[in-house]
């Protein structure tokens, strides 16, 4: 029961996932806020949160930040997805099937087709803009607002945001086809739904320009890495990103090192 549970029972658990470190701090996070709200609700006595005295594990950063050669080359197997289409990712590769079952699996399986082309705006989108993937995809064409330049979305990660985008998304955004039955600016295969995911897409064209080590989250990184390199403060980046707080910004702000080479 939630008012029986001890920090010894924690302990085990995130010693149980010690060969997955992040997914246990990740875990004992997640065990935090549930008894601090248990706590509230009156399940648990207060101050007695049996996560709060676990040490987590120690974790290296994992931020990576695109350079622009990697965007060149990112950008070019975006284009190659989009004509011709590029080959899975080995690891996202479908398994040929042997024996009785041969008969289901296509011999085209392994042809490169052109990638669905909401999906591959969408990865542009995504590193035009450094929003968040989830924010990207829901995004409804009511929301934008095209005299200023800007998209008020009403439900993101910090609440309400209003988010100024730049020419190069706009124009991206203005080349779109508009589906007359759907809201969604990246619809989905119903019309009521927006794109429910672009990770397939994504593992493919990220091993096409030979980044298999880049995170789609990492865009966003690497957006705010640019705007940090250009000379913008932590506070503009944080408008751009949808930041309450810098010091939530801060660990974007990586430079690259031709200014930092300039300014010294």
């Amino acid at each position: 029961r939630v008012a029986e549970v001890t920090p010894a029972d924690v302990a085990r658990l995130h010693r149980a996932m010690r060969k997955t470190k992040y997914g246990a701090n990740r875990v004992l996070a997640l065990l935090g806020s549930f008894f601090a709200y248990a706590e509230r609700q009156g399940a648990r006595s207060r101050h007695t949160n049996p996560a709060h005295d676990i040490e987590p594990y120690k974790e290296e950063s994992r931020e990576r930040f695109l350079t622009p050669s990697e965007v060149a080359r990112l950008g070019e197997a975006l284009t190659r997805a989009e004509k011709s289409g590029v080959r899975p990712a080995p690891k996202r590769q479908r398994v040929r099937k042997t024996g009785a079952t041969a008969k289901y699996r296509p011999k085209t399986a392994d042809t490169p087709l052109p990638a669905n082309p909401l999906a591959i705006a969408a990865i542009r989108f995504l590193l035009l803009t450094g929003w968040r993937e989830r924010e990207a995809l829901t995004l409804r064409w009511a929301e934008l607002d095209p005299d200023r330049g800007t998209a008020t979305l009403r439900d993101t990660k910090t609440g309400k945001s209003v988010r100024v985008i730049g020419a190069p998304a706009r124009m991206l955004l203005s080349e779109l086809p508009s589906i007359a039955e759907s809201p969604f600016v990246f619809p989905g295969r119903s019309p009521d739904h927006p794109l429910i995911e672009i990770n397939r897409v994504w593992y493919a064209v990220r091993h096409a320009a030979k980044l298999d080590d880049v995170r789609l989250h990492d865009l966003r990184h690497s957006f705010a890495s640019v705007s940090a390199s250009s000379g913008g403060s932590l506070l503009l980046i944080g408008k751009l990103l949808g930041h309450r707080d810098t010091a939530t910004t801060a660990k974007y702000a990586h430079l690259f090192d031709d200014p930092q080479r300039a300014a010294a």
